[in-house]
């Protein structure tokens, strides 16, 4: 008996190249049930100017943030540079009651270093 091979061609979804920081924060929410366009839409958020805020803004006004998407967020905001990054605002996810979105907030504070040392102190003050 012999196998038969079907040729399936392979469908090739392209990505949206965004113009502004809000078509990327729709797109995001838009595809709250798949992961990888998420995770695309995470990353260009970064890359426009208050990108950083918008994702914290993100984690902490979605009340159901998947756990994975909240890692990739966390992920984005710790690879960010010190002197560009939402440090204040990171700081605020510490105050929220979800674990699965302080824990993130405090291990993306602990990649800053010396960064933060300021933002702890009037924190505390």
């Amino acid at each position: 008996m012999a196998l038969v091979k079907k040729h399936i061609q392979q469908v090739v979804e392209e990505l949206p190249q965004f113009s502004t920081i809000e078509e990327a924060v729709e797109y995001f929410h838009e595809n709250e049930e798949k992961f990888d366009e998420q995770g695309y839409a995470i990353e260009q958020i970064e890359m426009f100017d208050g990108g950083g805020e918008a994702l914290v803004h993100i984690l902490i006004e979605s009340p159901y943030v998947d756990k994975d998407v909240a890692s990739k967020i966390a992920a984005t905001l710790a690879k960010m540079d010190g002197s560009r990054a939402p440090i204040e605002s990171i700081m605020g996810l510490l105050k929220v009651r979800n674990a699965y979105i302080r824990n993130p907030g405090i291990t993306t504070l602990q990649s800053y270093g010396d960064a933060i040392k300021y933002y702890i102190v009037k924190f505390l003050i």
